[in-house]
């Protein structure tokens, strides 16, 4: 029985067709499990199988099969029945708790003057950005998993000059307070809380020989901003995704923010329309595109999405809808911890937190 770890399978699933059994309680699998283009994914009782090797007679036995379960252990045990059944079987390892932790990186653009990478979580749907220029870099939305960010800017020799957060994440613990302790550099975002820098609308950020600028869009949350990269490229937050727009509900006040993120999105319609969107967040693998990255441009984002058009009722009436869809797990707790970094800080509990989806967006409007 061999094992695969999530970074050989990230690679793989993104090149070649792959077939995923997910051996976890069939709630937790329907609640949230690996997706992609590449990935066929079925469900079976680890247990069941356990007691009882018949029960793989609903698989098929002439394709290799990769096993998921939750922490990757018992993955192991059902990965021995299968070899015994005459099954092709890899392990992934770690299970759906590395799944979740793992990151990678891909190109927006570089250019002579400025780069700028999209880093995804592919398990969670959060993005993540790192902007070089001159040998200095800024990061944005970054995740807890400060390791990550930080052996790009060793391998790159890159010196951080800042962090910033779009907005106070109800999904995901941020790395800013990290980031910003290790680095010794200031963490921006728009709400006002120890250990930040509150963002003011048109504060400039210079970063080598590029310039950043801050545009407040509340909405999703009252102190959401968006940054606009060398005048072109606008990483939006959750306010504006390429499928939908954010959720104005999850602070209770879904009819204010709902309000408050129409004006925002009007605003952000006034730019060019060949600037790119680069969300915080993305609910589909449909959402990558052909390069790879969860992008858009904006005139086309305007073409195909119907709540980008819609008068303010209209528009109300739809994303107030979104407050009877379930809310990020343990969201919370979450907040509390990103407002102050307050609570409990340790790494397995804060990991723990975040186990399962982001559930950021507003559904798109049919």
């Amino acid at each position: 029985m061999r094992t695969v770890s999530v970074e050989d399978f990230s690679r793989q699933m993104s090149a070649e067709p792959l077939s995923v059994v997910d051996i976890r309680p069939f709630e937790d699998y329907q609640g949230w499990h690996i997706e992609g283009k590449n990935v066929y994914t079925r469900h079976l009782d680890g247990t069941s199988v356990l007691q009882d090797a018949a029960k793989l007679s609903s698989l098929d036995a002439d394709v290799p099969w990769v096993v998921v379960c939750a922490l990757g252990e018992t993955a192991k045990a059902v990965g021995e029945v299968m070899d015994r059944a005459g099954y092709d079987t890899t392990v992934l390892e770690g299970g759906m708790a590395a799944w979740n932790n793992h990151h990678h990186s891909q190109a927006i653009t570089e250019q002579e003057s400025f780069s700028l990478y999209q880093i995804q979580r592919p398990g969670k749907g959060c993005l993540s950005y790192l902007l070089t220029s001159g040998g200095e870099a800024m990061i944005f939305d970054p995740s807890q998993f400060i390791d990550v960010y930080q052996a790009l800017l060793t391998q790159n020799d890159l010196t951080l000059k800042a962090v910033a957060d779009t907005h106070v994440h109800a999904d995901h613990i941020t790395g800013g307070f990290f980031l910003s302790e290790t680095a010794g550099v200031p963490f921006f975002r728009g709400q006002q809380s120890p250990g930040v820098q509150t963002l003011t609308n048109g504060q400039e950020f210079a970063v080598g020989h590029v310039h950043v600028t801050a545009l407040a869009t509340p909405g999703h949350t009252p102190d959401s901003f968006a940054f606009l990269i060398a005048g072109r490229y606008l990483l939006t937050g959750d306010a504006l995704f390429v499928s939908g727009v954010g959720r104005p509900d999850l602070g209770g006040h879904a009819r204010e923010w709902g309000v408050d993120l129409y004006r925002s999105l009007e605003q952000l319609q006034t730019l060019p329309g060949d600037t790119v969107i680069l969300p915080a967040h993305y609910g589909h693998w449909s959402e990558i595109n052909a390069e790879g990255t969860v992008s858009g441009i904006l005139r086309d984002l305007q073409e195909n999405n119907p709540l980008l058009h819609e008068s303010v009722e209209t528009f109300l009436t739809h994303v107030e809808s979104s407050a009877n869809s379930e809310t990020p797990p343990h969201y919370e707790t979450i907040v509390a911890f990103n407002l102050a970094q307050g609570g409990d800080a340790d790494a397995s509990f804060l990991r723990s937190l975040e186990i399962g989806p982001n559930r950021c967006a507003a559904p798109p409007k049919p």
